[in-house]
């Protein structure tokens, strides 16, 4: 061998173990990403599915891959593939996902023969077109069409563009933290400042309600999940509130949950959605609609007042009972007894929105937690408590902890195809093998003619090694 091939040899070794070192790095922490969730959120198989996909492609990736077997290559592509598809069943996760795609495909472009220009111009292709860094924005609408918002909220802060159009919004809440969070669109009356609101807010909460007129917003919902809501917004200076308790047994505005947002005159009205049914809220109760299904629905929820009014909801464990609920709410203590589903935040008197509710079968409560200025109290202490029954069909998932199913059953089914894959390739391997194994045997002293174990030069797979069969 020359002295320029050697170099060429040595520099595709290296970049073979750059890539491979990626590529087990990638596989790793997502196997432990996903068992780790297991423990996190409300459902294991979920996490256990993608666990188990990731657990098989750092197998063959540690092993076969390392051994520079061929058929690890072409099965390492599941990886990639698997994570892309993960990263669309949520956009709260979208963006790590297509991440650690990227960089597996750079992994495995490395692995290849001269291949580290192509490898560095398409990463630089794919994550020049993701979205990092940039914030949630409003999306422009066509005239007479509704804007979309998309709004995230974690430990304590709200990620939200700056300003919008007033009128009717289409608004999703993206629940990016571990915690309960809500988000509530409060406007600041005529004639007060952002000044006047946080020297308010200063002194006592009821000061600062009463400087608020409320538009509705997503209720609490558990974190890796989404809410949608559609508002209609007037002009002026808003600020977007979370006033779910931490905890430490503060509320989240107190860590800083708020937020300004400017709210400018339209470019064009459009108009608002049809509703299924309408709920309706007034001191002091909540009427639901006759008849609630399972499944997608959209409903208008009116505040017929006079206070603030919110409509939660809630859905009860297995096997609790709203006493259960009660008793948590009056002394809080472990786990409660129950699950956020969404809902409608507050509404000021003679305010409407529509929310869209997806419910599973189950035991769900409708109530409003909105203290009364008089008593203190929140009001489902004071009748405004409504549970409701849904039977029948299953609902169609749109968060990610509620998609166990479906999730878990993807993850199966990359898994198994994964080593569908390997299998197939081990398969032809060794009947390759066999064929030539016969063919040489037949005569004394031929040439056999044997694929290396290790193919150091990268994937050259019609490099051979001769060698001599003595005659017996």
């Amino acid at each position: 061998m020359s002295e320029t091939s050697a170099r060429v040899d040595a520099s595709q070794n290296l970049l073979f173990k750059a890539g491979w070192v990626i590529l087990l790095l990638s596989a790793g922490l997502m196997t432990l990403n996903h068992f780790g969730l297991m423990f996190v959120f409300d459902n294991p198989i979920l996490f256990m599915g993608w666990g188990a996909f990731n657990l098989y492609s750092l197998f063959v990736v540690a092993i076969p891959l390392r051994r520079q077997e061929k058929w690890a290559w072409y099965a390492t592509w599941i990886l990639p593939v698997g994570l892309a598809a993960g990263g669309s069943t949520n956009p709260s996760i979208a963006i790590l996902y297509y991440a650690v795609a990227a960089v597996c495909v750079l992994g495995l472009l490395l692995t290849m023969r001269g291949s580290l220009a192509i490898a560095l111009l398409l990463l630089s292709l794919v994550l020049g077109g993701l979205p990092f860094g940039r914030p949630s924005v409003a999306h422009a609408a066509p005239p007479g069409a509704m804007q979309e918002v998309t709004i995230k909220g974690n430990e304590y802060a709200f990620d939200a563009p700056e300003q919008i159009n007033a009128g009717w919004t289409r608004v999703t809440f993206q629940n990016t933290g571990k915690e309960e969070h809500q988000v509530n669109f409060a406007r600041i009356k005529d004639g007060k400042t952002m000044a006047d609101l946080q020297a308010a807010m200063q002194q006592n909460l009821d000061s600062a309600l009463g400087l608020l007129d409320f538009y509705g917003g997503v209720s609490g919902i558990p974190g890796g999940t989404s809410g949608t809501v559609v508002l209609d917004l007037k002009e002026g200076q808003y600020v977007m509130i979370c006033f779910l308790p931490a905890p430490d047994g503060t509320t989240h505005v107190e860590h800083g949950m708020i937020r300004p947002l400017a709210v400018v005159a339209p470019a064009a009205e459009a108009a608002a959605p049809q509703a299924d049914d309408t709920v309706t809220l007034k001191d002091f109760s909540i009427a639901l609609p006759g008849t609630i299904k399972a499944g997608e629905q959209t409903w208008q929820v009116v505040n017929s007042g006079p206070q603030i009014h919110e409509m939660a909801l809630i859905k009860l464990a297995e096997g609790k009972t709203m006493q259960d609920v009660g008793a948590w709410m009056n002394a809080p203590s472990g786990p409660p007894p129950f699950a956020y589903a969404g809902g409608m935040a507050g509404l000021s008197q003679g305010i409407h929105g529509y929310m869209t509710v997806n419910l599973a079968p189950g035991n769900y409560v409708a109530l409003c937690g909105v203290p009364d200025p008089a008593s203190g109290k929140p009001h489902f202490m004071l009748g405004m408590v409504a549970p409701f029954t849904i039977t029948g069909g299953a609902a169609a998932p749109t968060t990610l902890p509620t998609t166990g199913g479906s999730g878990a059953t993807a993850a199966l089914w990359l898994l198994l195809l994964g080593a569908g894959l390997a299998a197939a390739a081990l398969l032809r391997r060794g009947a390759s093998r066999a064929w030539r194994m016969t063919r040489t045997s037949e005569t004394t002293g031929a040439t056999i003619m044997v694929a290396p174990a290790s193919l150091a030069a990268g994937w050259n797979s019609d490099r051979v090694t001769k060698a001599t069969v003595a005659p017996s």
